[in-house]
């Protein structure tokens, strides 16, 4: 999830919106929806613009919001981010999201695109209706400009960042019941050879945060963050499309191989007053954005996205040994590992039409990269490819 979006962010009013795409994209739902349709209006297609893998360049979806006029997948510069190119033309439309882009570097780009739920009333939430989803995940090859469908998501379910394994036999996603994934979003790791699937936190109490994995580079392990629930580990009740805000997010680090009880992760904390938004594997351990509650302008209350906000470097005993600031107030973004060059790629949108940044981080220090304009909305969150 954006939350992602990948990255989304905690919601911390007393109720949060029944829709992923408020998750994915930081908007409510205003009334009835209907979704897009899985077939051609979920399309991904080249721009004639056919390029290769560089390790002096970044990928996103552009506008990272999927709220523009138009979306496309653009390729830009790592030494000053302009833009080198756009690379495929995205779907868009009413209730159309579209997950950050994922790649083995040198290989295609994974994206994962979705629509629905169809909300039923404007009571609070939406009332979303089962079945009412559609989705599916894409390999794109930007060099030869095909697409591929690698997964297609039934009616019942909503997925979101579709993160192939390091050596591509795997992919892990947040996927949730479509009328229902605002309370019980999980992982779903399938072997796409096989086509064998197991969940990850598919047994938390609802109501709970989660957000999605990184891979660990021999793929052995996920990193993500999760906010428990504030209801009872047995609660087994179903919300009527609103939700009590969960716990700020704890780090969570599991076997990739296989399902863990909820009950079994050792939860790596935040500090206090922080929120865990994001985090990805690197050379030096686990680095992480984490949002703050204190720096928050006045009329903000327990909210970490309107706070201070900071990178984190964890060593691999899962202890800070590192927190450099970023911009005040991290209002969606993402955080990404280089597997080629260890250079890890942070991106911030900050609340209110701030800027959007995307910096290089070597373990030491951050270098910025490039300040993007964002009109309230994620506008650039850097990928390696």
């Amino acid at each position: 999830m954006r939350a992602s979006s990948k990255l989304a962010r905690i919601a911390l009013a007393v109720t949060v919106l029944a829709a992923i795409t408020a998750m994915l994209i930081g908007s409510s739902a205003g009334g009835a929806q209907a979704p897009a349709s899985a077939s051609a209006s979920l399309s991904v297609v080249g721009t004639g613009h056919r390029a290769a893998s560089r390790r002096d360049s970044f990928i996103s979806v552009w506008p990272a919001c999927a709220c523009g006029s138009h979306t496309v997948l653009e390729q830009f510069s790592l030494a000053d981010g302009r833009s080198l190119g756009a690379l495929a033309r995205l779907p868009g439309g009413p209730g159309v999201q579209i997950s950050d882009p994922h790649a083995v570097p040198t290989g295609p780009v994974w994206l994962t695109i979705s629509a629905g739920p169809r909300y039923q009333s404007g009571v609070a939430g939406g009332d979303p209706a089962p079945d009412s989803c559609s989705g599916k995940v894409v390999r794109f090859d930007p060099a030869s400009e095909k697409s591929t469908t690698v997964l297609t998501v039934p009616s019942s379910e909503l997925t979101a960042d579709a993160v192939p394994s390091p050596n591509g036999r795997l992919v892990v996603m947040v996927g949730g019941g479509c009328a229902t994934s605002y309370f019980n979003e999980h992982l779903v790791v399938e072997n796409l050879g096989s086509g064998k699937e197991w969940t990850i936190g598919a047994d938390a109490a609802p109501c709970h945060a989660l957000f999605d994995a990184a891979w660990s580079p021999n793929g052995s392990h996920f990193v993500f963050p999760y906010g428990p629930s504030i209801l009872s580990p047995h609660t087994r009740f179903v919300p009527r499309g609103t939700c009590d805000a969960p716990r700020f997010s704890r780090l969570v680090v599991v076997p990739a191989g296989h399902a863990t009880p909820v009950r079994s992760w050792k939860l790596i904390q935040a500090d206090k007053g922080c929120s865990y938004m994001t985090a990805t594997f690197d050379r030096w351990g686990i680095a992480a954005i984490e949002g703050c509650e204190h720096g928050q302008p006045p009329g903000s209350h327990n909210d970490p996205n309107a706070g201070d906000a900071y990178l984190l470097q964890l060593n691999h005993r899962r202890r800070t040994v590192l927190r450099l600031p970023l911009a005040r107030g991290y209002d969606g973004g993402g955080i990404a590992t280089d597997p080629r060059t260890g250079t890890v790629l942070v991106s911030e949108s900050q609340s209110g039409s701030a800027g959007n940044f995307v910096w290089t981080y070597d373990g030491h220090k951050l270098r910025k990269i490039k300040r993007y304009a964002n009109g309230d909305a994620t506008t650039v969150v850097a990928e390696p490819w």
